[in-house]
């Protein structure tokens, strides 16, 4: 069983018993900000989760099939794992044995698979060097 962190999902409980996550690129309601921990008990792989709550096609983001093959991708090469998703992200953490030539390698696809995930005030380097030192990143759009 999976647990993740999210926001912006609503959750109904049908009345069969079965419980349905339904994304939302928009507010919800204000209950919905704060982290809602879910679990998908379906669901044995991480990147799995972006398909059960329907995640993507929003702006400049991806469908959700080439995010969860690109999800699926860095796992397999770097040990990037889903941690969290939000209205407009996903946080990835990573092995602390990610060495900074992988780092570097792994900057470039983020950035070209989702070039506003990098902040306006660091550097390509700055980004590469603080995957490893924080175990995560982001990608974002806008």
């Amino acid at each position: 069983m999976l647990y993740f962190f999210l926001r912006h999902i609503e959750v109904k409980h049908e009345e069969d018993g079965t419980t349905t996550y339904t994304y939302s690129p928009e507010y919800l309601s204000p209950d919905r900000i704060e982290p809602l921990e879910v679990s998908f008990p379906d669901v044995k792989n991480a990147w799995e989760v972006l398909t059960a709550v329907k995640f993507g096609n929003f702006n400049e983001c991806p469908a959700t099939d080439v995010i969860v093959e690109k999800s699926k991708y860095w796992y397999e090469k770097y040990g990037a794992e889903i941690k969290e998703i939000s209205h407009d992200s996903i946080k990835y953490s990573i092995p602390d044995s990610l060495e900074l030539q992988k780092a570097y390698e792994l900057k470039d696809e983020i950035l070209q698979f989702a070039p506003d995930s990098i902040s306006f005030d660091e550097s390509e380097t700055e980004f590469a060097k603080n995957i490893i030192k924080d175990k995560y990143f982001y990608l974002w759009w806008d």
